[in-house]
Order: structure tokens, then C-alpha cells, then sequence
């Protein structure tokens, strides 16, 4: 074990530039050997929709699209219907698929060749803390803990975006705290941008303390002030004036964010915990008002201190599993000491910061912490010095076995049975469609049941143009004026709540099948 740990240090320092490409190339090529027992992802859940509706958009050259006459069959989570038909999330993620689909054809290779260059920053930004070797050895981590069987890259939702981002951040700066290169404002403002475009809340965060010491340094006038002031700025003022462009597309307001303007209009539960209950507004469906009323559930068990702690113990517990593995343990007795060395004390804060803000949303998903993504990989790389300096040649197993460790623990956790969800059967459905001839309208009847969230209305940015339109059920008359505004189309019922979804050709008035509750 100790020769095979050897060599890899020869070769790290003889070819540097290699070993790092045949890292973040080794992630993307296990996962590509895995396709025939683990095929590429299908889109099910509507946050991956919706990125793949503002992918499929910029692949057509357009920011957002116009709303549609019949919108109101057309609603569904996490998409603008109104100012415009656009997806409700930052940039980021959608130009990532976008440009998978333009380079290559497919969507997920965009998601690939993120997680390839989140490897890459991550190793960039270890430099800057640590030796060569053992950041190429970050590096490595990082792919087999988020490179091959996280779900960051076995579906669309993101969060290679936002940790590039923050890698750079955290990265660029003590380079500019230390050396007068004009590139590592730049990488710094890249970064800020990023995090600006993917995960703005955290982001903004994370970036707290960076800007407190920028300006402490700036403040004293000195040749770095003269050099990389007008270099960070540009940049920041380029990104600004690009992400008011966005949101002025999508929004009709360059200072609305598209998420913002889909609270406005929807949101029956507020965001932060702070905030004070909201009154649900008006909406045109039940099954859409269910589901946004339930995102009130996690809001309420803030409302006392026993909820809130459960709360708060559940996200602090998926973070450190999910960013640091089966080796959370180790890490977090060796945090006391990662905190007292003095380099490492902003990019603390910036994780203590960002951390203690997702505390304080009411949702929550793992990948809201991606900003600090590359300071979890710096905590294990820091943990791991002190394990091999402590036990020397079983510390050198060690290193070797974690890697393929961090792999088998992800293998174990997707070893049960899926769940059973109606969403496995759309891509079948869609399929089927597809293969008829002509062009089609499928009318989505919820039964009283419907799991909350398994949505199934989902469209291309040109909805007329798509051969398989996806709309509500919103009663017979408004589904009548839908049949007129579609006189050429097949329109077709599927009610997704049966034990298997039914899918049947409707009717004159599209009436409910038997056996389902008509309205």
C-alpha cells in the first residue's frame, strides 16, 4: 500500500497537469462504464424540469418565451407562467444542460463535464492551502464522493455550478492577498458571478467575509488596490449588468430574480423562518394548491423550539454525511484543529456563515451548501494529513482504501428498492405518445390522493410546436376551449393516481373514465 501511495506522489510531481486530467476525467469515466446497470438519468421531479425548460430555451437562443394564450393548463411547480413562460431558477444549472445538448446532443453530458470541472477548481483552489500532491488527492475525493453515484450526477438539479463558484472564490483570494496578478481578480469576480447565478442566498453568504477582507486590504491604497480593484470590478460590474439582463427577460424587473417573482405569485409559505405566515393566493388548480400549501408543513415545526431543533439537527446531519462522507467523524473531531490554523479561518467563517443561513430557510436540500463545497474537501484533505502524519503506513492504507470507501458507502445507501412514484410511468407515456402518429394533448386528471409534488405537467418552450402537449384538467369547459384552441390534435386523458396510470383517448367533453372522480 505504501509503494502504490509512493508512486502516486512520483507521478503527481513528475507530470502534475496529467495526473490532474486523468483525476477529473476518472470520475466521468467510471460513471459512463456504469450505464448498462445504471443508465443516464430521466428527468422526474420538477426542479429538474424546470432547469431543462430554461436549457431547452437558450439551446433555442432565448432567455425566456412568451406566455401562452391557454396558460392556465400549463401551470405547474417551479415554472413561470407569467410575465413570462420561463423557468423560476438562476442561469447556471440551464446553460450547464444547454450546453450538453448543443456540444454533444444530450443534456446529461453538460452535467458530466460540470462535475469534471468542479474536480478541476476544487484541485485549483487546494493549491492555495495545501501541497500539490495533496490537493491533487482532494481532487480525488471530491470525484468518487460527487462524481460518480451522487445524485449531483445521476440527475439535473445542479450544484457543480455553485461549487466551482465558491471554489474559485476561496481560491482566488489568498492568491491575491499574496501575489499581484491581475488573473486572480478576475478568477474571484468569475466566481462571484457564479455563486450570484446558482445559489444567490448562499452565495451572498459565503462571500461576506471574503469582501470584509478585500476591503480591509484595499482600504490601505497599496499596489494591490492600483491592480486588482479595477480587475475585480470589471468583472462584478459585468456579471451585475448580466444578471439584471436576465432577470429583466424574464421578469419585466432587473432587479427581480425569476424565484422571486414565483413566490409573488404563488407562495403560500414563506422562505425564512423569520418571515411571517403568508396568505395563500388564488389557484386555478386544487392539486397545484395542495402542493404549495404543503411546503408550509416545514414552517410550521419552526414554530416551536423543540421543532426548530429538529429541524436544524436533520439539515446539520445530511450536510456533513452527504459533503464528508463516512468519514464525517473524522473530520469532525480534526474541525478544532482545521480552525485554529490561520489560513484556514475566512473560508471557517464562510462555512460557518453559509451553513447557519440554511439553518434559517424553511427548505432545504443538500445542495444548497454547494458554495462551500471545495472547504468540506479542504476539512478531509486537512483530516487526512493528520491521519497519515499520525499512523504512517496504516495511515497510508488508509488513504488509499478512502476513495473507493466513499463509493461503496453511496453504493450501500442506493441499495433498497425505489420508491413507488406515478412519475417512473410519464417517461413510458411520453414514449408512447411520441410513437403515435400526429400530434397530441394529454389532459392530467389527479385523483383526490395525488402525492403531493408528483407533478406531471411539463412542456418544451414552444408549446404549440411540441407533438406531445402536457395540461391540466381544469373542468370540462375550460377543457372544451383547449380543444378548440387545438382542433388538429389527438386529445388524450391519463389519470396518473391509478395503481397503474391509465391512459385513454377522450372523449367528445373529455369526460373522466369510469371508476375516477369526475368534476
Amino acid at each position: 500500500m505504501t509503494l502504490v501511495l509512493g508512486a502516486f506522489v512520483k507521478v503527481a510531481k513528475r507530470h502534475p497537469a496529467a495526473t490532474l486530467a486523468g483525476i477529473t476525467l476518472a470520475a466521468v469515466t467510471v460513471r459512463i462504464c456504469c450505464l448498462p446497470v445504471l443508465p443516464r438519468p430521466v428527468a422526474l421531479i420538477p426542479d429538474e424540469h424546470s432547469h431543462l425548460l430554461l436549457a431547452r430555451t437558450l439551446s433555442a437562443g432565448r432567455i425566456s418565451n412568451p406566455p401562452h394564450p391557454m396558460w392556465h393548463h400549463f401551470e405547474t411547480l417551479f415554472v413561470l407562467q407569467r410575465p413570462t413562460y420561463a423557468s423560476v431558477y438562476p442561469p447556471v444549472q440551464g446553460t450547464i444542460l444547454a450546453l450538453g445538448w448543443l456540444l454533444f446532443g444530450e443534456p446529461w453530458a453538460g452535467v458530466l463535464a460540470s462535475m469534471a470541472g468542479m474536480c478541476a477548481a476544487i484541485v485549483w483552489m487546494l493549491r492555495a492551502y495545501v501541497t500539490r500532491i495533496w490537493a491533487l488527492y482532494g481532487g480525488l475525493l471530491a470525484g468518487a464522493g460527487h462524481g460518480v453515484l451522487s445524485y449531483w450526477v445521476n440527475s439535473y438539479w445542479g450544484g457543480a455550478g455553485a461549487a466551482i463558484g465558491g471554489a474559485l472564490v476561496f481560491g482566488a483570494l489568498p492568491r491575491m492577498l499574496s501575489k499581484l496578478r491581475r488573473r486572480d481578480a478576475a478568477a474571484l469576480g468569475a466566481g462571484l458571478f457564479l455563486l450570484a447565478n446558482s445559489r444567490p442566498f448562499e452565495g451572498f453568504l459565503v462571500a461576506v467575509p471574503v469582501a470584509y477582507r478585500l476591503a480591509s486590504r484595499f482600504g490601505r491604497r497599496g499596489p494591490q488596490w492600483r491592480l486588482h480593484a479595477p480587475a475585480l470590478g470589471a468583472v462584478i460590474l459585468a456579471g451585475a449588468a448580466f444578471t439584471c439582463w436576465y432577470n429583466w427577460r424574464v421578469t419585466g424587473n432587473p432587479f427581480r430574480l425569476p424565484y422571486n417573482e414565483y413566490i409573488r405569485q404563488y407562495a403560500a409559505a414563506p422562505a425564512f423562518v423569520w418571515q411571517g405566515p403568508l396568505k395563500a393566493p388564488e389557484y386555478t388548480d386544487p392539486v397545484l394548491r395542495d402542493a404549495h400549501i404543503s411546503f408550509g408543513i416545514d414552517y410550521a415545526e419552526y414554530s416551536t423550539l423543540a421543532g426548530a431543533a429538529r429541524r436544524s439537527y436533520r439539515k446539520l446531519a445530511r450536510i456533513t454525511t452527504f459533503y464528508l462522507g463516512p468519514f464525517w467523524p473524522l473530520a469532525l473531531l480534526a474541525l478544532p484543529e482545521f480552525v485554529r490554523i490561520r489560513r484556514h479561518r475566512l473560508v471557517a467563517s464562510s462555512l460557518a456563515l453559509c451553513v447557519v443561513g440554511i439553518l434559517l430557510t424553511v427548505g432545504f436540500q443538500v445542495h444548497y451548501a454547494a458554495p462551500c463545497t471545495s472547504v468540506f474537501v479542504l476539512l478531509l484533505v486537512d483530516t487526512f494529513r493528520r491521519v497519515r502524519r499520525l499512523w504512517r503506513n496504516a495511515g497510508a492504507i488508509f488513504l488509499i482504501a478512502a476513495p473507493p470507501l466513499w463509493i461503496g458507502a453511496l453504493v450501500m445507501g442506493r441499495s433498497g428498492p425505489a420508491p413507488a412514484n406515478s412519475l417512473t410511468q410519464r417517461p413510458a407515456a411520453q414514449e408512447r405518445l411520441a410513437a403515435e402518429s400526429g400530434r397530441h394533448v394529454v389532459l392530467v386528471h389527479y385523483g383526490p390522493s395525488h402525492p403531493l409534488g408528483q407533478e406531471w405537467v411539463y412542456n418544451e418552450p414552444d408549446i404549440d410546436r411540441g407533438q406531445v402537449i402536457w395540461a391540466r384538467d381544469l373542468g370540462r369547459e375550460r377543457n372544451r376551449r383547449l380543444m378548440a384552441y387545438y382542433p388538429e390534435r389527438t386529445f388524450w386523458l391519463v389519470e396518473p393516481d391509478q395503481a397503474v396510470p391509465r391512459l385513454s383517448r377522450c372523449m367528445a367533453d373529455c369526460v373522466v373514465s369510469a371508476g375516477a372522480n369526475p368534476r
